[in-house]
C-alpha cells in the first residue's frame, strides 16, 4: 500500500495517507503506553473529581479529599475535561481512558503528518518531523485535561498559519474565542493559546501599519480594528465558565509559583541533557536553520511563534509539547520556500483538493471503525491485548499498589482512622483507589499554596519536622516511598509499625492506634518486621 498518491485521479483508489499514520501511531502508542502513559497521579484523581461532579450535578467548591484541607475553598478548573474523564473512567475504566488519550494524540499528531504532507513535504521528511514532534511531547502523554491543550493549540497555529498565508478566509478566525471558551473549561493551558494569539495579532496590526506597501508580509484580509475586537473577544472568553474570574485567578497563581518549579518536574526548567531536551534541540535547531533560509524569500509572523514557545518550555518543561506542535506546522508552511523538503513531483496529493473523495472517506472510516470496535470490547468488559480490558496496567514500581489495597482494610477495620500522611505523588492515587482516606497532600497545588508545599519539602527532608508535623496533623497512617529520608526515620522509630512494603512504597501505622495487632480479613496480621 503506497504512502503517497501518484496522479489525483487515483486518490479515491487508495487509503488516506492521515489513515496510515492514525493507525502506525495509535497501535504505537497502545502499545509503548500501555503503563507509561498512567505515570502521573491526575489520571486518577480527575475522574474522581469528574465522577463526583456528575453524580451531585454541580461544580465542586470546597476540597472534598485531604485532611489538611478539607472544605476549604477549592475549584475544579479543569472541570469539563474531568466530566469527560470521569464518564469514561466509569464506564471503560484505566483502559478507556488509555484508549481515549491515544486517540486523541494519534490524531493530532497524524494530522501534522498529513498537513506536512500535503503541502509538499518528502515522506522522509514528514515522518521525521513527526517522530522530532513526539519525541519532544511523549513525557506528557497522560491522560489528562492537558491534552486538549496540545489538540487546541495544534489546532489554533494551523489556523493562525492558514490565515495569514491566504489558505483561508481571515474570517474564520472567528472561531478562536468560540474554541477558547471550549478550551477555559477543560484546561488553563487556554492562557497560552490567547498569549499566541495577541502575539500574532500584534505582528499583523503593526506590519499592516508599518510596511502597508511591503510585499514579503502576508496579512488577512481584515482591517487593524477587527483586530482590537478579535484580541478583546479572546481575552473575554476565558471568564465564561462557572467560577468567573476565579478560574483565571487560580492560573496564574500556579504560574506565579515559586516553589512549584522545584517539586514538581513539569514546572521545572528544561534540562538539554535529557532525552526530551534532546528532542527539543533538534526541532529547535532544525527550525531556526530553517527560519534563517526561509526568511530571505518570505516573512511570516506566524512563522515566529515557535520563538515564542522555545523561550516559554526553556522555563518550565510543560511547555515543550507546545513548542513542539508549533514547530511542526510551521516547518510544513515553510516547505515551499524550502525545495530539499520537497516530495518528488507528482508523489503528493494536490492540497486544494477539497472534495470527499472516496479515499478521503476510508482514511476516516478506517480509524474511526477501528476506535470504536476497541469501544464496544472495552464496554462489553472483554479481555484482550491492546484494545481490551485489562491492558492499561499501573506500574508497581510507581504506585503504592499493595500498601494501597492494606491500607484500604486497614481503614475499613477502624472507622474514623482515616488520615493518611503520604507521599505527594501518592496523593492522587490514594483519592481514587482508597476514597475512603483523607490525603495530607496531593498535586492540587492551587490549594495547598506556596506555604503549605514549601512545609511539605522540609518535612519530607526532615525526621524531627515529621514529627512535629504527626504531632500536630494527629494522622494515622503514614504511606511513603521506600528509600526516602522519612521511610527511614519511620522503620527505626518505636512509635511507627511497618504495616505492608512493595516495590515502591511502605506503609506505616502509629503504634498504639489500634494495640499490638490488627485485624484484617478476618484473621490476626502480627506487626511487619
Amino acid at each position: 500500500m503506497p504512502i503517497m498518491e501518484t496522479a489525483k485521479h487515483r486518490v479515491g483508489r487508495r487509503l488516506h495517507p492521515r489513515a496510515i499514520l492514525f493507525l502506525m501511531l495509535w497501535l504505537g502508542l497502545m502499545v509503548a503506553g500501555r503503563s507509561r502513559m498512567l505515570q502521573d497521579p491526575g489520571t486518577f484523581w480527575h475522574p474522581v473529581v469528574g465522577q463526583r461532579m456528575l453524580d451531585e450535578r454541580a461544580v465542586i467548591h470546597t476540597d472534598p479529599f485531604s485532611f489538611t484541607f478539607g472544605g476549604r475553598p477549592w475549584i475544579a478548573q479543569q472541570w469539563l475535561g474531568e466530566c469527560v474523564m470521569g464518564w469514561v473512567e466509569r464506564h471503560l475504566g484505566l483502559d478507556g481512558l488509555l484508549l481515549a488519550a491515544v486517540t486523541l494524540l494519534a490524531w493530532v499528531f497524524s494530522g501534522l503528518g498529513w498537513r506536512a504532507l500535503r503541502e509538499g513535504m518528502s515522506p522522509p521528511a514528514a515522518v521525521v518531523l513527526v517522530m522530532l514532534a513526539i519525541g519532544a511531547s511523549s513525557y506528557h502523554f497522560h491522560p489528562r485535561p492537558h491534552l486538549a491543550t496540545i489538540a487546541l493549540f495544534a489546532w489554533m497555529v494551523g489556523l493562525l498559519i492558514d490565515a495569514e498565508a491566504g489558505r483561508v478566509s481571515g474570517r474564520r478566525l472567528i472561531w478562536l474565542p468560540i474554541a477558547f471558551v471550549l478550551w477555559t473549561n477543560v484546561h488553563g493551558g487556554v492562557l497560552g493559546g490567547i498569549a499566541t494569539v495577541l502575539f500574532v495579532l500584534l505582528g499583523w496590526s503593526a506590519n499592516r501599519t508599518l510596511l502597508p506597501s511591503s510585499d514579503k508580509w502576508r496579512l488577512p484580509a481584515l482591517r487593524s480594528p477587527w483586530f482590537v475586537l478579535l484580541a478583546v473577544a479572546c481575552v473575554a472568553s476565558v471568564f465564561v465558565n462557572p467560577y468567573g474570574r476565579m478560574l483565571p485567578q487560580v492560573w496564574l497563581s500556579l504560574m506565579d509559583s515559586r516553589v512549584l518549579p522545584g517539586l514538581i518536574v513539569e514546572h521545572a526548567a528544561l534540562e538539554w541533557m535529557s532525552t526530551e531536551g534532546a528532542m527539543i534541540a533538534a526541532l529547535a535547531v532544525a527550525y531556526l536553520v530553517l527560519l534563517a533560509r526561509c526568511w530571505k524569500t518570505q516573512r511570516r509572523v506566524t512563522w515566529l511563534i515557535p520563538c515564542l514557545w522555545l523561550v516559554m518550555a526553556h522555563g518550565r518543561i510543560r511547555h515543550g509539547p507546545l513548542f513542539a506542535v508549533a514547530v511542526a506546522v510551521v516547518i510544513a508552511d515553510m516547505r515551499p520556500f524550502a525545495n530539499w523538503l520537497s516530495a518528488p513531483r507528482g508523489a503528493v496529493a494536490d492540497s486544494s483538493t477539497r472534495r470527499w473523495s472516496r479515499g478521503r472517506l476510508i482514511g476516516i472510516a478506517l480509524p474511526a471503525s477501528l476506535v470504536l470496535a476497541a469501544i464496544c470490547i472495552q464496554w462489553a468488559g472483554v479481555r484482550a491485548p491492546v484494545v481490551g480490558r485489562g491492558w492499561a496496567t499501573c506500574d508497581p514500581t510507581i504506585w503504592p499498589i499493595d500498601t494501597s489495597a492494606m491500607l484500604k482494610e486497614a481503614i475499613e477495620e477502624r472507622p474514623g482512622a482515616s488520615r493518611v500522611f503520604n507521599d505527594m505523588r501518592y496523593g492522587g492515587y490514594l483519592i481514587a483507589k482508597v476514597p475512603e482516606s483523607r490525603v495530607y497532600v496531593d498535586d492540587r497545588c492551587e490549594l495547598y499554596g506556596d506555604d503549605f508545599l514549601s512545609n511539605y519539602r522540609r518535612v519530607m527532608a526532615s525526621p524531627d519536622q515529621f514529627e512535629r508535623e504527626a504531632r500536630k496533623g494527629a494522622f494515622e497512617f503514614a504511606l511513603v516511598s521506600r528509600g526516602t529520608p522519612i521511610c527511614e526515620h519511620l522503620s527505626n522509630s518505636l512509635q511507627w509499625r511497618k504495616l505492608c512494603e512493595d516495590a515502591a512504597s511502605t506503609l506505616f501505622e502509629r503504634s498504639g492506634a489500634a494495640g499490638t495487632a490488627q485485624v484484617l480479613g478476618g484473621g490476626r496480621l502480627a506487626p511487619a518486621p
